[in-house]
């Protein structure tokens, strides 16, 4: 956070993989119509000249069938070629697993102040923020996303280190 003055924007986070835990659980059959039907998400931004297209399923199972990835943004959803068949059960487990996000049991709402770092797992936390009045200050974030990869790369190197180093 470099500057926040306005009245309101509060950062609301929640874990994606504890939700999609307990959705799966008590809606088994919407839960597994997220994790078999793929969606496309699109992001277009011109001032940082990035575009991003990925047809991904709205949860990822791994191998284990354990919750990998939580796949969720209004604002990157686009053009969702469903075949009309399966639109409307889709659509009902969308919108059922969206309650859960806006669910305030499920939510840590936080103030984000000038020298805050929020770092967070991308595939895992959903972020969001409260609405904010815009002529009672200024909001500025910087952001930047780094590959996860990265992250555990260096901690293995750490880990690892004094098998391919000598002395």
């Amino acid at each position: 956070m470099v500057e926040n003055t306005t009245s309101g924007g509060e950062s609301i986070l929640v874990d994606g993989f504890r939700i999609a835990q307990d959705f799966r659980q008590q809606h088994p059959r919407y839960f597994q119509i997220l994790t078999e039907t793929p969606v496309n998400f699109k992001q277009f931004y011109t001032d940082f000249k990035y575009f991003y297209s990925r047809a991904q399923t709205v949860l990822e199972l791994d191998r284990e069938g354990q919750i990998a990835r939580v796949n969720f943004g209004h604002s990157h959803a686009s053009n969702w070629n469903i075949p009309f068949e399966q639109m409307e059960k889709f659509y009902e487990a969308y919108c059922a697993f969206f309650r859960y996000l806006k669910n305030p049991a499920y939510q840590y709402q936080v103030r984000l102040q000038p020298g805050n770092l929020l770092l967070m797992y991308n595939d895992r936390i959903l972020h969001g923020r409260k609405e904010f009045d815009s002529n009672s200050g200024i909001r500025h974030l910087e952001v930047a996303y780094i590959a996860w990869d990265y992250f555990t790369a260096r901690n293995d190197f750490d880990r690892y280190k004094h098998l391919y180093l000598e002395g």
